[in-house]
């Protein structure tokens, strides 16, 4: 009897420790990014804010597929810029227990923005990209807090390439299987 009880025991604890990440569970969220952005070839410093609400899925234990919808907010010397886009994610939990979990991502994405320089105005089209990793604190089996490091790219028309190295935070709201 007391080896059944055991056994129970575990296996609750190991399926309630995967139950965020387990395949057919659905991921819906965002991050909020904050970072700041030195370019000496053109002597600016650029502030950038971005809003990325996320949905995603687990096609298998800890893997997750998704997309994220991006707005983000450049502001620098004499130049601003509104970039609003979409990009497919891939997102890997190496690390998952009832109560916190390390997890890897990346994305890439196609953008358009409407930036300002001076009186002139333009539109264009860019494409863009992260890779990153992450650290989310599960505060109850649905919902988790985020904090992650990534590092960014964007490629606008006709422009030179630019990156970013930045923090994120943000949360998750895991969605299990028949809730």
């Amino acid at each position: 009897m007391k080896k059944q009880l055991l056994f129970l025991i575990i296996t609750f604890f190991y399926f309630q420790s995967q139950a965020q990440t387990s395949k057919g569970n659905l991921l819906l969220g965002g991050t909020a990014n904050i970072s700041s952005n030195s370019n000496e070839i053109i002597d600016s410093n650029t502030f950038n804010l971005g809003i990325n609400p996320n949905l995603g899925y687990f096609f298998i234990d800890d893997l997750a597929i998704g997309a994220t919808v991006g707005f983000n907010y450049f502001n620098g010397n004499n130049f601003s810029s509104t970039n609003i886009g979409i990009a497919p994610f891939i997102r890997y939990y190496f690390v998952s227990t009832d109560n916190h979990g390390i997890f890897g991502f990346a994305g890439f994405g196609i953008s358009n923005i409407n930036s300002k320089t001076g009186t002139s105005k333009d539109s264009s089209s860019s494409t863009n990209g992260n890779l990153g990793v992450g650290y989310v604190i599960f505060l109850n089996s649905s919902v988790g807090l985020e904090i992650s490091a990534s590092y960014s790219f964007y490629k606008m028309k006709d422009q030179p390439s630019s990156a970013t190295i930045g923090l994120g935070l943000g949360f998750q709201i895991y969605f299990e299987k028949g809730s």
